[in-house]
């Protein structure tokens, strides 16, 4: 047995609710991790609650009682690099006589 709240398909499967953020919508906290918890598709607990109250609401009005459960996530961040290509080699007599021009090289 299947039905739809808002724009979420209940069924007896656990499922994360689609919800729109911001105006109209579950406004997003404005902490420290926001940015982070954004790039993640994740909300802080106060958004989350707001949300799982939002889509108990609806489905009470349509008479479609739902169970619901709030899930703790963590998150792993990693930053790294690595060369790529060379763009601007700089030899020893550019920066001993940076003024020099190539003719002036040539020139004993």
């Amino acid at each position: 047995m299947s039905f739809v709240v808002g724009d979420t398909t209940v069924t007896s499967h656990w499922r994360r609710i689609q919800c729109n953020y911001g105006t109209p919508g579950v406004p997003i906290g404005k902490g420290p991790f926001e940015p982070v918890l954004m790039m993640a598709d994740l909300v802080d607990y106060s958004c989350a609650q707001a949300m799982r109250w939002w889509f108990v609401a609806l489905a009470e009005y349509f008479n479609k009682p739902v169970d619901t459960r709030i899930v703790e996530h963590s998150i792993a961040w990693s930053c790294n690099s690595e060369p790529a290509r060379t763009l601007d080699e700089v030899t020893s007599e550019q920066v001993m006589f940076p003024y020099r021009s190539k003719q002036d090289k040539a020139q004993p």
